[in-house]
């Protein structure tokens, strides 16, 4: 969802919900991608002593996972996802779009529809099971 100039993302996990917030000009792709991961790094770090307390109790409890957090932001396009470069015809340009991972390797079917917000327009894009984009559409986007 849209809060003024900043773009929030949320997923439930078993017994959890993850939130992450980015600059609204930050691809929703992105945030879902470094948030499905973080939530798995979390899990695996913490997960045993969640289930043993309830209390935290502690300021640098989490002291650690912050700089998995770090590193993981750095490294995010790289590790859980890739840049197709697709073309605009409204802008007349080439644009850059992130597309995680498991969006791509969990579909049932090929090729995977996305929609992508563009300056005030959005592009329909439909990527095969190579991250290859095999058409392109402008849509009108409704809320």
């Amino acid at each position: 969802m849209n809060k003024g100039d900043v773009k929030i993302v949320y997923i439930k996990k078993n017994s959890f919900i993850y939130i992450i917030g980015g600059h609204i000009s930050v691809q929703y792709q992105i945030l879902e991608a470094l948030i499905e991961h973080l939530s798995i790094k979390f899990i695996e770090i913490y997960g045993d002593v969640l289930k043993e307390i309830f209390d935290i109790g502690t300021d640098d409890f989490f002291k650690d996972f912050i700089s998995k957090i770090e590193n993981s932001i750095k490294h995010i396009p790289n590790q859980i996802g890739k840049i197709i470069n697709v073309y605009c015809r409204i802008c007349g340009e080439y644009v850059n779009v992130y597309v995680k991972d498991s969006l791509i390797e969990d579909a049932e079917d090929y090729p995977v529809a996305l929609v992508y917000m563009h300056h005030g327009h959005s592009l329909l894009l439909y990527i095969d099971a190579d991250f290859k984009v095999r058409g392109a559409e402008i849509v009108s986007i409704t809320g």
